[in-house]
């Protein structure tokens, strides 16, 4: 009942319907409750590569799912680097409640605000302190022909838009998002690879990037969309 008030929704549920995330469900309620409490807490956590027992202590944001293979991470703000990244869920062991002297308050509210422009999950520069100034954030702007009767791609990219805009002009639908990291987004532009007409990101055409490049892979396990 606590988890439903938090997400409002039934996702997070111990009896989850997706075995990938049952074992997480533990962690998902002490993280759901330190997010809510704003509380500091140590992560002790095994990376993908190594199972190297780890830990960090960090303020938690909010929980995400990727966009790539449903894994869900917890963004948080670390004190150490002085800045924001994510954490897969399935890697933490154990979440210790604690407390640290120093005031982060400005640092953290640039790791909150930077989360309206998540496309999945993907932070730049955690580790040269990303969230000591206002996030740096990326223009990405895809256009499509559409020919009069594929009304149902302008359905799709409506529906599949997040937190994107579109519009449609002469046949052509231009699709614009700010993000943090403009990777993220293209396995789902490539999706669209015979009707892309150009893709540019500040400005600089990436169409060849894109149409070549394979599925995106997270960053790092250390460095995806559910509700705070």
């Amino acid at each position: 009942e606590m988890l439903r008030s938090l997400v409002g929704s039934e996702m997070c549920i111990r009896d989850s319907k997706y075995f990938i995330n049952t074992l997480s469900d533990y962690n998902i309620c002490d993280l759901l409750y330190a997010i809510k409490n704003k509380l500091w807490i140590k992560v002790f956590y095994r990376n993908g590569i190594d199972l190297k027992p780890q830990c960090f202590v960090c303020y938690p944001i909010e929980i995400r799912q990727s966009t790539y293979n449903g894994r869900q991470h917890l963004v948080c703000y670390n004190p150490k680097f002085r800045g924001v990244t994510s954490t897969r869920i399935d890697f933490i062991d154990k979440i210790v409640k604690t407390n640290i002297e120093e005031n982060h308050t400005t640092e953290i509210e640039n790791a909150k605000k930077s989360t309206k422009y998540l496309w999945g999950v993907g932070y730049n520069d955690f580790k040269n302190g990303n969230a000591k100034e206002k996030i740096k954030v990326h223009n990405v702007t895809l256009k499509l022909k559409v020919e009069d009767n594929e009304e149902y791609i302008f359905k799709r990219v409506a529906r599949e838009s997040r937190i994107g805009k579109f519009s449609i002009e002469k046949n052509i639908l231009t699709f614009t998002a700010t993000v943090t990291q403009p990777i993220e987004m293209y396995s789902w532009i490539k999706t669209f690879a015979k009707r892309i007409l150009s893709v540019t990101v500040d400005e600089v055409d990436v169409t060849k990037n894109v149409l070549s490049c394979l599925l995106y892979t997270s960053p790092s396990p250390r460095d995806s969309w559910a509700s705070r």
